[in-house]
């Protein structure tokens, strides 16, 4: 099956790439898939639309374990000071985020045992990109 291009955010330093599971550069069931801080893997076929690289909008929510969370309510949790709120950079397929930059990917997007195609996000901008982990 012929790889399409990602449906990807326009130029920006994040850098993405589609690939078959069996190229990924680290096994889908090792711990450090989700400990690197700046490269992320997504099951890429759950994408619906158009990713857009952006700040919070009232709609967001992320997936976390325990079901569906307004971004908002995540903010507050992780108390994330309200004037840095709008500083985070986010990776949105629509008002479901993907991926909080700088902090974790929804568990909605994660590979599981019937992904068959990756969408692998690279940020090479500043290694800062947010104020979560501050």
């Amino acid at each position: 099956e012929e790889q399409s291009e990602p449906k990807k955010p326009a130029a920006s330093p994040l850098k993405l790439k589609v690939m078959d599971i069996s190229d990924m550069p680290i096994p889908k069931n090792s711990i450090k898939l989700y400990a690197m801080e700046y490269t992320k893997w997504f099951d890429y076929d759950k994408i619906k639309t158009k990713l857009v690289l952006r700040t919070r909008q009232p709609s967001d929510y992320i997936t976390v374990s325990d079901g569906r969370k307004s971004l908002k309510s995540y903010f507050i949790d992780r108390k994330i000071p309200r004037q840095h709120r709008d500083e985070i950079l986010l990776l949105a397929d629509g008002s479901h985020i993907l991926w909080i930059l700088g902090d974790r990917i929804s568990e909605y997007y994660k590979i599981d045992e019937n992904t068959t195609r990756v969408l692998q996000a690279d940020w090479v901008g500043n290694r800062r990109p947010s104020r979560v982990s501050e």
